[in-house]
C-alpha cells in the first residue's frame, strides 16, 4: 500500500472570493455602517433643531467612496442615498430634509476623496494601496475632510435656504465642523 500526497490548491476561484463579489459586499456593508453611525449622529439632535451635534457617518461615506473604484461611485452614491433617506425618514426628518442631506453627504464624500487622491494618491482609500504609516500622510486626510465638509456644508445650507426655513451662519459652521470632525475621526 502506497500513500500519495495530494496538493491542495487554495488559490482556485471557488476557494477565494472574486474581486467582483468583494466589490459588491464591501460597499453594502459600509453603507450599513454609515446607516448605524448616522443613527448615532441623529440621536444628538437638540429639540427644535435640524442638525445633529455630531456626524460620524461623514467619515463612513468618505471611506466608502475612498475604498471604491471611481467607476462604481454611481453604485456607492445610490447606497449612500438610500441609507441617508431611510435614516432621516426613520428618525423624523422630512423628505425635503432627507433630499438635502443626500446631496450634501454624497457631494461632500466625493469632494473629500478627490482632494485626498490629489494630495496622497499612494494611500489606501485615495487610489493607492499603501497604509497610513507616518504623521505627514495624515494631513491629506485632514485636508480632504475639511474641504469636503466645506462643500457639503455650503450645499446643505444652500438647500435649507432654498427649500426650507432659511439658514444661518451658525448652521453653516455647525454643519462644517461636525462633518469635518466626523470624517477625520472615522477615517
Amino acid at each position: 500500500m502506497t500513500v500519495q500526497a495530494v496538493a491542495l490548491d487554495l488559490t482556485s476561484e471557488s476557494a477565494t472570493p472574486t474581486r467582483r463579489n468583494q466589490s459588491t459586499w464591501l460597499p453594502v456593508f459600509a453603507a450599513l455602517v454609515y446607516f448605524l453611525l448616522g443613527l448615532l449622529g441623529r440621536a444628538t439632535i437638540k429639540d427644535g433643531e435640524v442638525l445633529s451635534l455630531v456626524w460620524p457617518a461623514a467619515g463612513a461615506a468618505m471611506l466608502l467612496f475612498g475604498l471604491s473604484a471611481p467607476r462604481s461611485w454611481w453604485f456607492v452614491s445610490a447606497l449612500v442615498a438610500v441609507a441617508t433617506i431611510t435614516l432621516n425618514l426613520v428618525t423624523g426628518a422630512t423628505v425635503t430634509q432627507a433630499g438635502i442631506f443626500v446631496v450634501s453627504n454624497v457631494t461632500q464624500a466625493i469632494s473629500a476623496v478627490l482632494v485626498m487622491r490629489r494630495l496622497a494618491p499612494h494611500l489606501r482609500g485615495a487610489g493607492g494601496d499603501q497604509p497610513l504609516e507616518q504623521l505627514r500622510e495624515f494631513w491629506p486626510i485632514v485636508a480632504g475632510s475639511v474641504a469636503g465638509s466645506v462643500v457639503g456644508a455650503v450645499l446643505g445650507t444652500l438647500g435649507r435656504w432654498l427649500l426650507l426655513d432659511g439658514w444661518s451662519w451658525t448652521d453653516l459652521l455647525v454643519w462644517w465642523a461636525r462633518n469635518a470632525f466626523g470624517s477625520v475621526v472615522i477615517v
